[in-house]
């Protein structure tokens, strides 16, 4: 989370600040794909504390609702940046770029992180 927090400072101090309102959209939607990884967690915390590799933390995921609806507005977010590149050439520099994927990015964090701190309590009550 402070990584992603550090990547979006720098990126704003390096260049031209991008528009407040596209990185705020941006910041709404990796909230909601953090958000939809908590409801997901929430709803089959088993399967998640089963889970070894990133891989299977996705297959955790997508075997849930909530998780294929975070996966959905994730590559919306992409999409959304995609369609800044070819629709909006002013927005499209590498600085703006990272700054909107990296407030995702955080956002994300932020909202999965109850989420987190669930699935420890869980572990800890199930026990070793």
């Amino acid at each position: 989370m402070l990584l992603w927090g550090l990547l979006i400072t720098a990126c704003l101090l390096i260049g031209t600040m991008p528009p407040l309102q596209i990185i705020f959209l941006f910041v709404l939607m990796g909230l909601g794909v953090g958000l939809f990884q908590t409801l997901a967690i929430r709803s089959s915390p088993d399967a998640f504390l089963a889970t070894k590799t990133a891989t299977d933390v996705k297959r955790a995921l997508l075997s849930a609702p909530f998780g294929k609806l975070s996966f959905g507005v994730h590559w919306l977010a992409v999409l959304a940046l995609l369609g800044l590149i070819f629709f909006y050439e002013e927005l499209a520099s590498l600085q703006a770029l990272f700054t909107f994927y990296f407030a995702v990015l955080f956002a994300r964090e932020l909202g999965s992180f109850p989420g987190v701190l669930f699935l420890a309590r869980h572990r800890t009550a199930a026990g070793p």
